[in-house]
């Protein structure tokens, strides 16, 4: 499966990638309208490459000198993968953190559970909450980034009836 298949990747990359479903309702919903840019789908995603950099983050860059580029391939949208970012092969990311941070058991801040029958997620779900973990479902996210970007929407749309009037 997806989280442990390294195998298949050339050293070099591009790297199996898969992002959020929301991520792009999000886009699609809020930037995209908002700016005049055309929708985009996971076909048109599918495939796409990009480039990322490990060792820095855009909310806490770190020095340049332990930057390393990659190669990355979307090859898929799912509707259960953390809303921002992309998420990557658990056994590479290991790699990536054992070489770049020293860290041979990396702490984990998100991990994506699926029962196996429906009729045992609430079973699933208190037996973690009693691990003292916190348990969020996709539905729960999901409204929230809804509401999150109706109210972007709002805010935008009343800066620009202020800049109107004020014209």
């Amino acid at each position: 499966g997806f989280a442990d298949d390294t195998a298949a990747t050339p050293a070099g990359g591009p790297y199996p990638a898969v992002i959020s479903e929301d991520l792009i309702d999000m886009y699609n919903t809020g930037f995209a309208k908002t700016n005049d840019l055309p929708q985009l789908t996971p076909e048109i995603l599918s495939g796409q490459e990009a480039i990322l950099y490990l060792g820095t983050s855009s909310f806490r860059p770190g020095p340049e000198a332990g930057v390393r580029a990659v190669s990355i391939r979307l090859i898929g949208v799912r509707d259960r993968v953390p809303l921002v970012g992309v998420s990557l092969p658990r056994g590479l990311v290991e790699r990536w953190n054992a070489d770049l941070a020293g860290e041979a058991t990396p702490e984990y801040v998100q991990l994506t559970v699926v029962a196996g029958r429906a009729q045992d997620v609430e079973d699933v779900a208190a037996g973690i909450e009693g691990m003292g973990y916190e348990v969020t479902s996709g539905r729960e996210i999901a409204q929230r980034v809804r509401t999150l970007t109706r109210v972007l929407q709002v805010a935008f749309g009343l800066i620009g009836l202020v800049v109107l009037a004020v014209a």
